[in-house]
């Protein structure tokens, strides 16, 4: 839940009211000057959020946002109450139950052990937010510190190298304070009935490594495919999919090989480490993915277009000689080469290798807007023409 979605919810709750009032669909391409009327409206959106935190209502005015039928310019006002905005995002704040419940269970809490609940971002100064948490945990929420600057307060107590010193305090004892970073979702590999067991849990500190031991699941395979999940569920997620890579194991009857998949994360943001190692051959591949956030890929593509103007597209990189491949984004303004070095960080691209769209390799000096890749096609990575 952020601000942008809940200015997004007034905005669509304004439109409506427009539409309504003056049979004016400002949803609609055609209507004159509509660019400038829907700028003004997300300005007049956060504007009566941010009020609406103080006040119990909060009035919208909009002095055009269409002509009558003789020419004549038509303005809007709407006089927004608390009790309208908290029925307008709801759904929003209840979202927030869920994760704060799953925070709990992993940490084996209950509402009743915290000691101090601290409001993080400009959304927690909505009143309806307030009452959800203090309901939530049965007491109040601390309000000596800014909401806005307790992410930079974080930030700077996370980077201390040497620990934090506490002030003695006569009479108290204070807990020591401990930071340490952890996965965000489990990661496992799929596995030939479709489900996908995982090798490291979310929550896991980091850094870590794990090893499962797996085999062959049909008579004399002389390959076995790595595909590697992140989430939760039991089952392959679409958006969960980091890559995949194959590597030679000794034939055996089914049963009988033994394969060791290790997952490594080290101090390399993001950055997870496959290995696969069959015991008969002594065979070992390693790999280097990238794990991705929770984002869809319908909301990375809001935040690219937010922030650049434009979709990422993703595609599907397949090195042809090793055939490993991986799910990956392009920045349309970044430069092939930008594309390049980040391939072969992860491992996957050779300085011998070119990248291919269509058979045609792509020079370094293009953008990647230039090159007319479209979203869910592949690129191949093999030898450079001569």
């Amino acid at each position: 839940m952020g601000g942008d979605d809940i200015d997004a919810r007034i905005e669509e709750f304004l439109l409506d009211k427009i539409k309504e009032k003056h049979k004016i669909d400002l949803r609609k391409k055609r209507e004159a000057n509509r660019g400038g009327v829907l700028q003004s409206l997300r300005e007049e959106a956060e504007r009566v959020k941010i009020e609406l935190s103080s006040k119990e209502s909060a009035t919208v005015n909009l002095p055009f946002v269409g002509k009558g039928k003789r020419g004549a310019p038509i303005g809007f006002s709407y006089v927004l109450s608390r009790r309208e905005f908290d029925g307008l995002i709801v759904d929003f704040v209840e979202r927030t139950r869920k994760p704060m419940e799953q925070a709990l269970n992993d940490a084996a809490l209950s509402p009743g052990d915290i000691d101090d609940i601290l409001l993080v971002g400009g959304t927690t100064y909505i009143p309806a937010v307030k009452e959800f948490v203090r309901e939530f945990f049965g007491k109040e929420p601390e309000h000596k510190v800014n909401p806005i600057e307790v992410v930079a307060l974080g930030a700077a107590v996370a980077t201390l190298k040497e620990g934090i010193k506490e002030k003695e305090t006569s009479g108290k004892i204070r807990r020591p304070v401990e930071i340490s970073d952890v996965i965000s979702r489990s990661l496992g590999v799929l596995t030939s009935d479709g489900t996908v067991p995982k090798i490291i849990t979310r929550n896991t500190k980091i850094p870590i490594r794990q090893t499962k031991l797996y085999t062959n699941q049909w008579d004399y395979m002389d390959e076995g495919r790595i595909a590697v999940y992140q989430g939760e569920s039991m089952y392959p997620e679409e958006e969960g999919f980091l890559g995949e890579f194959w590597f030679e194991i000794e034939p055996k009857p089914a049963g009988e090989s033994k394969i060791d998949i290790s997952f490594g994360i080290g101090e390399e943001f993001g950055i997870l480490h496959v290995t696969a190692h069959d015991h008969d051959s002594g065979n070992v591949r390693k790999v280097k993915m990238e794990a991705v956030g929770r984002l869809t890929k319908k909301e990375k593509n809001r935040w690219m277009n937010k922030m650049l103007n434009m979709h990422a597209i993703k595609v599907q990189v397949v090195n042809v000689e090793t055939e490993d491949t991986l799910s990956y984004y392009l920045n349309p303004n970044a430069h092939i080469r930008d594309v390049r070095k980040d391939l072969m960080v992860k491992g996957i691209l050779s300085k011998e290798m070119g990248i291919f769209y269509r058979d045609d390799e792509l020079d370094d000096e293009q953008r990647v807007k230039d090159t007319e890749i479209k979203d869910g096609s592949g690129l191949e990575l093999r030898q450079k023409q001569k």
